[in-house]
């Protein structure tokens, strides 16, 4: 019997699943070489697996379903030996992709997904959290992205990868959630909101800055950004 090919089952948009993404295509797979399918919803499917309640992201890999973006970012890490040489890199690893999580957070509490701010009142907050110098110990509010850039900083390599010698998903979400854009959709859809932003503060964070430029120059991922077509979001 022929092995089932991956799914991937998403919105038409980067949202939840584009690490995933990009994982697969800095190893080399694309959908549009028939290496995966990746199916972009532009309605709520009716018959999804019952592993994310019955939402997406979920993928079905050899007839097994995996849900919610975590675990299936962790699960295609592994399966593409891309959680570090050993256990104690693979810890690393994930630690860092759970301070990202973590800096997201923090971001969607200052910005709320799908606030009705007026834009003075959005740039304002952008302002803020781009600029915000980090709070001093034991101060626990207004850790906005400076602080959490800090800490980053401190804890991956500085030879263009985050954790050993070679790409791992702790690249792929660094340069997901700092560095990654659409321009199609306009300079709002980079990196919290604001891709210039974005890339000026990086210029104070050469080993973060080096991490995303060597993701980006990656041929595969040039071919999948330039192939993956006009997204929703």
């Amino acid at each position: 019997m022929a092995e089932q090919k991956l799914k991937l089952m998403y919105w038409n948009g980067r949202g939840l699943m584009e690490v995933a993404r990009t994982m697969l295509a800095i190893n080399g797979q694309f959908p549009s070489a028939g290496d995966y399918e990746d199916f972009r919803a532009t309605e709520p499917p009716t018959d999804l697996p019952a592993e994310n309640c019955g939402r997406m992201p979920v993928i079905i890999d050899q007839g097994h379903v995996v849900g919610q973006s975590g675990p299936i970012n962790r699960y295609l890490a592994r399966k593409l030996s891309m959680m570090g040489a050993d256990e104690f890199e693979a810890a690393r690893i994930d630690a860092i992709v759970e301070t990202v999580v973590e800096c997201v957070t923090a971001y969607r509490k200052l910005l709320p997904y799908g606030n009705t701010f007026e834009d003075d009142k959005k740039k304002e907050l952008t302002n803020k959290w781009f600029t915000d110098a980090p709070p001093q110990p034991p101060i626990r509010e207004g850790r906005h992205l400076l602080w959490w850039l800090q800490w980053l900083e401190k804890v991956v390599g500085d030879n263009g990868f985050a954790v050993g010698d070679k790409f791992s998903l702790a690249d792929a979400v660094i340069f997901n959630r700092f560095a990654e854009d659409c321009p199609e959709l306009g300079a709002s859809a980079g990196p919290f909101g604001d891709t210039e932003a974005m890339k000026k503060t990086l210029e104070s964070y050469p080993k973060l800055k080096k991490i995303v430029e060597n993701f980006a120059s990656n041929e595969n991922i040039k071919k999948w950004l330039g192939e993956r077509g006009t997204q929703m979001f």
